[in-house]
């Protein structure tokens, strides 16, 4: 409607009026003003709202991968503390030597040298077998006690089973209050002459205090660790207050709690997440105890600093909006304009002579109504962009910000790292961006079979975990624990959000515990749990496996040894004889120290003459040996027994007893040779 037409109505303003409301409501300009305003806030909405809520996704991913990770450190680290501490006391009982059993004057000279124990410990204490302590050493100094220890369940364990007990807390009348007790056997010649304990008051400074301190003192302090055992006491808080009550109670950890106990309260030193309304828990077991390390986060540490970026994302929004929508409108009317004078040339189309006086607009009509649209929605597209690039640049900062290094991969390459993961591999952060992704492995292999097993953890489990041989800048190598997942599970093709962490020294801890596990301290030879094992998997498959031979070996005059040279002199005859026994057999069989003098050899794949071959070598190359210890010479011989791995064998015991028994026939028959089963008479008891 034109001013010429809203001047017909002005005898009748209602008419007026609403014949301008339809002639807005009609144009053009005004609907597509109407439509592309609701499109640029719908897109730019929609795209900042994804923006912000990938970041969110991805944060709390991150703190709990990384909370985890924490919980799991302190954990591994307790335990190490603890074996720490077991070995202290398994190096001063080799120093509490007494044929004859120990007495009280032997405890009480030990405790003489053992100043260094008590800087560790609270008390150190020396009792007998059955349980009498005679005598004990703390700040006080060293004095006799008249302290029975027989009715302790640690001080049972530790006598029954003559192996390194951590007690439950207990409630010391020595130390007056609560302390955990360190029980270590003393075993000489095979038979239990001593127990030493030493116990560690837990409202003292504390190993517990101590591991969470170190651990934690860098860290963010708006995260809490609490330490309990399994059964639900607080052995560490921050809150004196809160030791020996029930973590039940404690508000931070007592939903978590529940929820702990409803898995089936599981000890797992790998980590646990529990979260709850207001707090991110985190759970991991120490192993070597019933302990358990939980990590507390409120979840409005997490929140708040997201909630403030939401809200200043929410305002640039409507402020880049309005500004956008206002320069739309306006350019929207100055576009559309020549459309009025194209309207205004339309109604006086047969009107004389009006082409002189009325032009048309020289305008290129709808191409040229169309390039100008064009252009503007172009550069409102490059306005989008760079905010778009904004929210990226700021999900870079986030990612900056995180403790551990992190990077999006696409097609195998690189495409955005975090400055964490820049400093984890030692490089630019340009010399990763738009790099292959192999170039961080140390091998092509391992990457290969990367390669293989990532697709088949996303299907299975939505995310990958696994320890990698990594490579840094200048050449060196580590162990890396590499986390993916993809962006979208249902289109892996649109990428993997990877985090690393540098964990070389827990593979290392870890592998050396386990080296200890299977292998005797002295020799290096395997164990007798370790000979167990690889005797079952024998007996486990003796239908359809090869011949198997197993020697049992005891050394002849190994007593004079140690009485003349002494329990060194021993030990060192023990290492040159197990060395000499190593080098008799082939590269896949076992050697293993069974106890005292007595060694074991399994033998794969072996018939009897080769069997007997290979303890006829045995048997010279320790009838050769001669060790020459301060002055005197010593030397040794062995008997041994060869039986053949059959079906009567149904434990590894039944197959050992019958190489002892040959063993024994050979020992009688004169010493120095060897006896196969064939031949052995059964050991008499």
């Amino acid at each position: 409607m034109n001013f010429k037409t809203l001047r017909v109505h002005l005898g009748n303003p209602a008419a007026g009026w609403a014949a301008l409301g339809r002639s807005v409501a009609e144009s053009l300009r005004t609907r597509v003003a109407i439509v592309t305003v609701a499109f640029l806030l719908a897109v730019t909405g929609l795209a900042a709202l994804l923006l912000v809520h990938q970041s969110e996704v991805q944060v709390h991913a991150e703190v709990r991968l990384h909370e985890l990770d924490e919980v799991v450190q302190v954990a591994s680290l307790l335990s190490h503390d603890l074996i720490k501490r077991q070995r202290m006391l398994a190096l001063a009982a080799e120093s509490l030597r007494a044929d004859n059993g120990v007495d009280k004057s032997d405890a009480l000279r030990f405790l003489e040298d053992q100043s260094a124990l008590l800087a560790v410990f609270t008390s150190v204490l020396v009792s007998r077998p059955d349980g009498a302590v005679l005598g004990l050493r703390d700040g006080a100094g060293i004095r006799e006690m008249s302290l029975q220890l027989a009715d302790r369940p640690y001080f049972q364990t530790a006598v029954t089973e003559m192996r390194p007990v951590v007690s439950d807390v207990i409630d010391s009348k020595t130390a007056a209050g609560p302390v955990i007790v360190f029980a270590q056997p003393v075993i000489q010649a095979g038979r239990l002459v001593a127990v030493i304990g030493a116990s560690q008051r837990l409202r003292e400074r504390s190993i517990l205090n101590d591991v969470a301190t170190d651990r934690d003192k860098d860290a963010d302090h708006t995260a809490q660790l609490i330490i309990s055992d399994s059964a639900g006491k607080i052995l560490a808080h921050s809150d004196p207050s809160w030791l020996l009550r029930k973590a039940s109670q404690e508000p931070t950890v007592s939903d978590a709690w529940l929820q702990w106990q409803a898995m089936g309260a599981p000890v797992e030193p790998l980590g646990i997440g529990l979260d709850g309304d207001r707090y991110l828990v985190s759970v991991a077991g120490v192993e070597a105890s019933d302990w358990l390390v939980w990590r507390v986060r409120s979840r409005s540490s997490v929140d708040a600093p997201i909630e403030a970026a939401r809200a200043k994302v929410a305002g640039w929004i409507a402020a880049l909006a309005a500004l956008g929508a206002t320069g739309l409108v306006l350019w929207l009317w100055r576009l559309f304009r020549p459309l009025d004078a194209l309207a205004e040339r339309a109604r006086h189309l047969f009107d004389n002579d009006l082409s002189e006086r009325s032009p048309w607009p020289e305008y290129a009509g709808e191409i040229g109504n169309l390039a100008h649209v064009l252009h503007h929605v172009a550069a409102e597209r490059a306005q989008l962009e760079a905010f778009n690039a904004e929210i990226l640049r700021k999900l870079q900062s986030v990612m900056n910000a995180a403790p551990v290094g992190i990077a999006f991969t696409r097609n195998q390459h690189f495409e955005l790292v975090s400055a964490e993961f820049c400093r984890i591999f030692g490089r630019a952060l340009d010399e990763l961006n738009g790099q292959p992704a192999s170039a961080i492995f140390a091998s092509n292999e391992d990457y290969a079979m990367l390669g293989k097993l990532v697709p088949e953890a996303f299907e299975s489990t939505g995310a990958y975990m696994g320890d990698w041989r990594m490579l840094r800048a200048d050449g060196s190598v580590f162990w890396g624990q590499l986390r993916g997942r993809p962006v979208l599970l249902e289109d892996p093709e649109r990428g993997t959000i990877w985090t690393v962490v540098d964990v070389s020294q827990q593979v290392s801890d870890r592998e050396d515990l386990e080296w200890s596990a299977s292998h005797d301290p002295l020799t290096g030879l395997g164990n007798r749990k370790n000979f167990h094992r690889r005797a079952q998997r024998l007996i486990d498959n003796v239908a359809t496996q090869s011949l198997a031979a197993l020697i049992a070996i005891d050394l002849d005059h190994f007593k004079p040894v140690n009485d003349t040279g002494g329990h060194a002199a021993g030990d060192a005859m023990l290492k040159a004889i197990a060395a000499l026994i190593a080098n008799c057999v082939r590269s896949g069989d076992l050697v293993a120290r069974m106890g005292g003098d007595e060694f074991a050899v399994l033998l794969e794949n072996c018939n009897e003459g080769t069997a007997t071959r290979i303890a006829g070598k045995i048997q010279r190359a320790i009838a050769e040996h001669v060790m020459t210890w301060e002055g005197n010479s010593f030397a040794v011989g062995a008997s041994q027994g060869i039986v053949m791995l059959s079906a009567e064998h149904r434990r590894p015991e039944d197959w050992y007893e019958a190489a002892d028994a040959a063993c024994y026939t050979a020992k009688q028959s004169g010493r120095g040779r060897f006896v196969t089963g064939r031949q052995c008479e059964a050991k008499p008891h």
